[in-house]
This record gives structure tokens, C-alpha cells and sequence, in this order.
């Protein structure tokens, strides 16, 4: 005689039922509170010019809101601590996108004058560019924290849409052959009684 648990009943009964109906909404809660959390406003916001510059750049590689971009750069204009930026090329970004914000070659100005208007000695906390033996000592620690050591930010990958290349093709050809093989062998050697008839020899 079968178990009550093991029974495929068991997994429709009423509190499998609830349970399973609680999950949903817990999950879409969770995926909700998850993106949200990224583009909540940071409190804590640094106060040096050359990381809200470079937070800027980063924006812009990665696609954000012309909304976003400039108000990062607002703060930089701002920041209680410009040193080492150029603030002439900093603002001279920020009319570039108040005058095109959805411009893609204004938006590229902007990132060319925002990148460029950071001193990368300021950028990785020296006071000037330490020679290869000076790196890691007292006069010239390795960068960490918010000193990230460079200004370069790489644009986002964003992979081709749909069937780009030959490559695509194979690959669809070889899935969609390996899945009739599947579906040929698991008819070819489908056991002769099934699992529900089993069951009901048992149970007898």
C-alpha cells in the first residue's frame, strides 16, 4: 500500500495548494524590492567631484536616464571637494545634454568631456604618478575603496537580438535535432507499463 505522502494526491491537496498560492506573490514582492534597490537614492552621497564625474560616465555607458545623467552631473558642479576636475568642461557636458538629452552624439560629447576632464592623478589619490617601484608603499598605496585608480569606464554589452550569424544557425539546428532525438529514443525505449498502472497492481 502506498504512502499518503508519496501519493501525487498529497501534492494537490488544499495546504500544498496554499502554500504554492503564497509563493507567487512573495516572489514577485522579492523581484520588485530587487529593482528597486539599485536605483534608490544613496543618503551617504560622496561629496568628491571626481567620483561623481566618473558615476556620471558610468551612467552614460550604461544607458540611464537622461534624468539621472544630469543630475550626477549637477552634483558634480556641486561636490564640496572639486579637486582634481575641470569644472569648465564638467559644465560645458552638462549644456551639451540640457540642450539634447535624448542626442546620441551629444551624449558622446559629454562622456568625451566628462572623461577628460578628470585628473588621473587625482583619480587614483596620488598628488602626482608614482614611479613602478614606489606602488604599494607608504608614498604610494594600492588604490582601494572609493579610489577605483582609473577613469576608464567600459560600455555595457548588450548581445545581438534574434539570428545574427552563422553560429546562430548551427546552434538552433543542433538544439532542435537534439530534442526530436530525445523525443524518438524516449518513445523507442518507453517502458511497456506505465507508472499509474503499476501503481494500481500494487495497491491490488
Amino acid at each position: 500500500m502506498t504512502s499518503v505522502h508519496g501519493s501525487p494526491a498529497a501534492y494537490g491537496s488544499p495546504a500544498a495548494r496554499m502554500v504554492r498560492t503564497a509563493l507567487i506573490p512573495m516572489l514577485v514582492l522579492l523581484l520588485v524590492v530587487a529593482q528597486a534597490l539599485p536605483s534608490a537614492a544613496n543618503e551617504e552621497e560622496t561629496e568628491e567631484g571626481r567620483l561623481l564625474v566618473v558615476q556620471a560616465v558610468s551612467l552614460i555607458a550604461n544607458r540611464a536616464t537622461s534624468e539621472s545623467i544630469v543630475e550626477r552631473i549637477e552634483d558634480a558642479l556641486q561636490a564640496r571637494d572639486p579637486t582634481g576636475v575641470d569644472l569648465d568642461k564638467v559644465e560645458a557636458a552638462l549644456g551639451l545634454l540640457q540642450g539634447a538629452t535624448d542626442d546620441a552624439q551629444a551624449l558622446d560629447g559629454a562622456r568625451e568631456l566628462l572623461e577628460t576632464s578628470v585628473d588621473v592623478r587625482a583619480a587614483t589619490g596620488y598628488g602626482a604618478i608614482p614611479e613602478p617601484g614606489m606602488v604599494g608603499t607608504d608614498t604610494a598605496p594600492y588604490t582601494a575603496g572609493t579610489a577605483s585608480g582609473t577613469t576608464v569606464v567600459l560600455d555595457s554589452m548588450d548581445p545581438a537580438l534574434g539570428i545574427s550569424d552563422t553560429g546562430d544557425v548551427v546552434l538552433i539546428v543542433l538544439a532542435a535535432f537534439s530534442v526530436l532525438v530525445g523525443l524518438y529514443l524516449a518513445r523507442r525505449w518507453r517502458p511497456d507499463h506505465a507508472m499509474r498502472e503499476l501503481r494500481g497492481r500494487r495497491a491490488s
